[in-house]
Formats: structure tokens, sequence, C-alpha cells
């Protein structure tokens, strides 16, 4: 298995980027070099769906034009929201969506037997009902609960990190992080120590952040902490330890706001040291 002990260590010092999908940049190669340029040290490009494998290994091998061996690392899973009941199947989704699990899995596990040396955390997986119609939901949860105890086993099994992907249609809900953290105890996983976890894209409150850093978990912070409207994210990361965070841009999607302005979309790595810098002003 492609692991080092370099990928997801916690920290505020640094430049690391811990969650992009870079093989979407419109210049991928352009920006990795400005991340270089800015000192950064490694890279995690996710795959969402197994047909994109093949385009992230295209960017893993970007690293032979830097000479750096150890600078882009593989996450790998089937994303949430390409899980949905057959009947809500609009004929434009079904070569992407899943309604039946076992679809899904036989496709994850079988680009993951072919490449697993390339492949260091499983993810992001969990929960998405963000643009689920209310109708939907119970139906769409128990598929997305099927296919996550998969991955749960999946990783444990391999001792893996797990890289969850948890999101509502409302904003100040946060059963889906209390349903992912009991999903884990089912499997055994109560800690860091059963198995390192990592909660990717973070929004919730003070609640959840204690439920999860005291089980050792990581928490992941991207360039909504910059929004104006992360007012009560803003707040719980006064109670994350600084080593249980880790950084991320999503690029190029949720280009950080700045002073004075918004960075143009596409978001690339080196605007991780925008969120580092926010995260710096609101824990001194």
């Amino acid at each position: 298995m492609y692991i080092t002990n370099t990928l997801l260590k916690g920290g505020i010092e640094g430049l690391s980027d811990n969650h992009l999908h870079l093989h979407m940049h419109p210049d991928p190669k352009k920006a990795l070099a400005r991340f270089i340029e800015e000192g950064g040290s490694y890279l995690l490009e996710v795959c969402v769906h197994p047909y994109d494998f093949q385009k992230v290994l295209d960017i893993k091998r970007l690293e032979d034009s830097f000479n750096r061996k150890d600078l882009i690392f593989i996450a790998f899973g089937i994303h949430p929201e390409y899980v949905k009941p057959e009947y809500s199947l609009a004929d434009s989704e079904k070569t992407r969506r899943f309604s039946l699990i076992e679809d899904a899995t036989q496709q994850f596990d079988a680009v993951f037997t072919e490449h697993s040396d390339y492949i260091s955390v499983i993810g992001e997986v969990g929960y998405d009902i963000y643009r689920v119609e209310t109708f939907d939901v119970k139906k769409t949860l128990n598929l997305q609960d099927r296919l996550l105890a998969y991955f749960i086993e999946f990783a444990k099994m391999r001792t893996m990190p797990l890289m969850f992907h948890i999101r509502s249609s409302d904003e100040s809900d946060f059963s889906l992080y209390e349903r992912a953290l009991k999903m884990l105890e089912e499997f055994g996983i109560f800690s860091a120590d059963d198995l390192k976890v990592y909660f990717h894209s973070f929004t919730a409150g003070k609640k959840i952040v204690q439920e999860i850093v005291n089980r050792g978990f990581f928490i992941g912070i991207n360039g909504i902490v910059t929004y104006s409207s992360a007012s009560e994210l803003q707040e719980a990361l006064k109670s994350i330890p600084q080593d249980r965070i880790l950084f991320e841009t999503d690029s190029p999607f949720l280009v950080p706001r700045i002073k004075g302005g918004r960075l143009q979309f596409p978001n690339e790595p080196r605007n991780v040291r925008y969120i580092i810098e926010k995260v710096k002003t609101l824990t001194r």
C-alpha cells in the first residue's frame, strides 16, 4: 500500500493540501508548479468515482515533471452524492449514479485491486442529502448507510485512513455526523487507535467538534472558514487542538475569501495558505 508517515499530520505549520480534485482544474500542472513555488510539501488528490481514476493517475504522474516522489498522494472512494434510488434517477445520471450498492462496490473493488499501490486513503465517503428531495431522504440515507458500511469495513481490514464527507440539506442539522460516528462504533472504531479517521470540509459546531476530537479523529478546514457566514465554525475552531486540524482547499471549489476581495475561480492548492492564515487569527 502506498502509505507514508508524511501523510495526514495535523498542525498549523507547513503547507499541505489534504483534500483537492486537481484533475478537475483547467491547468493542473501550472497550479502544481505554483504550489511548489510557495513551499508546498504534499497534496492529497481525491477520486470520488471509479470512472475518474485514470485522470487522477495522470495527476499523480505530474510528480515526474518536478522530480518529487512524495508530492501527490491519492484518496479513492465513491462520493455519497452518486447514490440514489433507481426511480429518482434521470437518464442523464444513470452512467455515474448507483442505485444498486453491489454495482458501486464491484466497480470500486476492480479499480482498487488494479491500482492499490497508489492509494493511501479511502474516501471521500459518507452522507450527502444536500440535493435530495424530502420524500427521498430516508431511502437515500439507507443506501448511503450500506455503501458507507462497506467502506468502513474495507478501510478497517486494511488499516487505511478513512475520509468522510458529510453534507445535509439543512446547514444547522448535524445529525449526519452523529450517524457517521455511530456507524464507526458499530464496526468497533471508537478512536484513532482503532482507525485513522478524517472528517473533510467540517462545518458543524462545538458539540460535534468535541465528539470528534475526543476520539482523536481529524477535522478538515477549507475555504469555508473564510466566509462571513461561517461564524459557528469559526467559534468551534477555538476548541480544536491544532494537531487535529488538516488544511484543505477542495480545489477547484470553495475559493477562499481574502481581505479586499475574493480570489478568482478556480481554486488551487497554493491558496491553502489563506486558510491557514485565517485559522491562525482565530486561534491566537
